[in-house]
């Protein structure tokens, strides 16, 4: 995999006045900055508003699946996807929060609305998981 690179170029069709023909110049991607100054977002999810801490680096923090708070790990990611052929495995080359785009940003928080929800629900209704230090106390 290549490493993530902030400064990606993109073509993009100038048309010129008049009778001139269309050029082309190189564009400069912006780097988004939705939630940049947001520590927590609320998403509606079933009608139940459910908060979701943002990381400013790493992105929308998850409950553990007891319902507990997060370590510093348990963040919604997105992997970076291979190019071609290569295989499928992430081993651990997750794509940094602050190249996400907006659109990958509104569905992250999305996502971690939803676990985070679930997490609460089975945490209200008692629910003991193996593995868990609860589990067996």
């Amino acid at each position: 995999l290549r490493p993530f690179d902030s400064s990606v170029l993109i073509q993009a069709p100038i048309c010129g006045e008049g009778a001139m023909a269309p050029t082309t110049a190189i564009a400069k991607m912006s780097q988004c900055t939705m939630y940049d100054d947001s520590k927590l977002a609320i998403v509606e999810i079933d009608g139940q508003q459910i908060e979701v801490e943002i990381d400013p680096d790493e992105g929308p923090k998850l409950l553990k699946n007891d319902g507990t708070q997060g370590g510093p790990n348990d963040v919604q990611r997105l992997p970076f996807c291979p190019p071609g052929d290569r295989p499928r495995s992430n081993n651990g080359n997750w794509k940094p929060w602050k190249y996400f785009t907006a659109t990958e940003r509104e569905v992250a928080v999305h996502i971690a609305a939803k676990r985070n929800k679930a997490a609460m629900e089975m945490k209200a209704a008692g629910v003991k998981l193996l593995g868990s230090s609860t589990a067996f106390g």
